[in-house]
């Protein structure tokens, strides 16, 4: 027979009912205050607003660094809506090595979309929206020899399909702030300071108000975080090093040299350039000296990248191969990592092109390029302390030495 209550204790399904009537309340409770916390911390960080943000870089400086993983998916739609506004005599594409080009380097309006492309076809189509709004003067494009080989991409002529602006990154976006301060991405002050201290008017977007990371004014990319880290999490360049060690990725060999098809797809994106009346000026992204060497040891292997050049200049297109650092100058201590140079690097890069092109030098400050290199030589970063009042460390943990206050 079951037991009887008796007075003073209460029956196990009357106990359940509360602890679930108590767990439901709370879960309500916590949505009706987290949800509006939530919306709150997203819109005053401005990681919601990236209207917002190329008008505020329309009038001074400000940086646009949505929350992690969320700056690939914005990239595109972001440069678009900056090309629109600033109309750039000078438009950059290519994969992110190419971010570091900034306006002061030049003497004409620019707007850097590096980071918008990682195959031929994805530059084909950011291409074709840059022109939908704004037909610059000369386009200056960044290629990486992996591009051209058909392990990366076997369909080059393929046309490519960009999320749309804002596709993918409102999902879950009211759960972020949590998740961001759960995985130690912001301290428990900066998941607060909505309450009472507010955020940077300057800064749009939680890497860029948490970290200092994110586009600048121009669209090139500042890496605040990364340049003054006290300590690298890897030291040199070893994450790349150990992919090439592995022959994965973009360092998966292609002795049958560039592809065809893929000679063919970059003609098409050359010409219609061309065809436009605009200047095209393309390179060959750097590599650090490391990985260039152990490329250079076994270039059989490599065919894409050492029959690179010629296979262009064969269709009429001219490449600076600027694969090998020492071909422009640059130094190792000058990357940001194995296959990203920084903005010194880029200096140098541009130099070489103004020197081989007279008639990009309409649209390039030859004296500020001409001051970087004297004064900020072995650095990955100009100092401004209109931007940042830090100094760049050794972050790559190579013995680089750097200006100290």
């Amino acid at each position: 027979m079951p037991a009887i209550p008796t007075e003073g204790t209460m029956a196990p399904w009357a106990w359940t009912k509360r602890v679930l009537v108590l767990c439901f309340a709370l879960l309500g409770l916590a949505l009706a205050l987290g949800m509006p916390f939530s919306f709150a911390w997203l819109y005053q960080s401005g990681d919601l607003a990236v209207e917002r943000a190329v008008e505020a870089q329309q009038e001074g400086f400000a940086l646009y660094g949505p929350g992690w993983g969320l700056e690939d998916r914005q990239r595109l739609a972001y440069g678009i809506r900056l090309h629109a506004a600033r109309k750039p005599a000078v438009l950059v594409l290519g994969s992110a090595s190419a971010g570091q080009f900034r306006q002061p380097l030049f003497s004409r309006p620019v707007v850097n979309m590096a980071g918008t492309a990682s195959s031929l076809p994805e530059l084909a189509a950011a291409l074709d929206q840059a022109l939908a709004v704004h037909r610059p003067e000369v386009v200056l494009i960044g290629i990486d020899f992996w591009w051209f080989a058909p392990a990366w991409d076997a369909h080059p002529l393929r046309r490519a399909d960009l999320p749309a602006e804002g596709a993918g990154y409102l999902d879950g976006a009211l759960r972020r702030p949590w998740q961001w301060l759960l995985q130690g991405r912001i301290s428990l002050r900066q998941f607060l300071s909505p309450l009472w201290l507010g955020m940077r008017k300057d800064r749009f977007g939680a890497r860029a108000q948490c970290l200092g990371d994110g586009f600048g004014p121009d669209g090139s990319w500042y890496p605040f975080s990364l340049l003054k880290a006290a300590l690298p999490p890897e030291p040199g360049f070893a994450g790349a090093l150990r992919r090439l060690d592995a022959r994965l990725g973009e360092f998966a060999p292609c002795p049958a040299g560039p592809g065809e098809a893929h000679i063919d797809a970059f003609a098409d994106v050359y010409y219609r350039i061309k065809g436009r009346g605009m200047l095209p000026l393309v390179y060959l992204s750097p590599l650090a000296s490391p990985l260039s060497s152990r490329l250079k040891a076994d270039p059989g292997a490599y065919r894409h990248l050492f029959g690179l050049k010629q296979a262009l200049a064969a269709r009429g297109i001219d490449l600076l191969d600027a694969s090998a650092p020492e071909t422009c100058g640059i130094q190792d201590c000058e990357f940001l990592d194995g296959l990203r140079m920084g903005e010194v690097a880029s200096c140098r890069l541009l130099r070489e092109f103004a020197n081989a092109r007279p008639e990009l030098l309409a649209y390039v400050d030859m004296e500020r390029v001409s001051r970087t290199l004297n004064e900020w030589p072995g650095h990955a970063f100009v100092r401004d302390e209109r931007i940042d009042p830090g100094f760049e460390t050794d972050f790559l943990g190579l013995g680089c030495r750097k200006r100290t206050p």
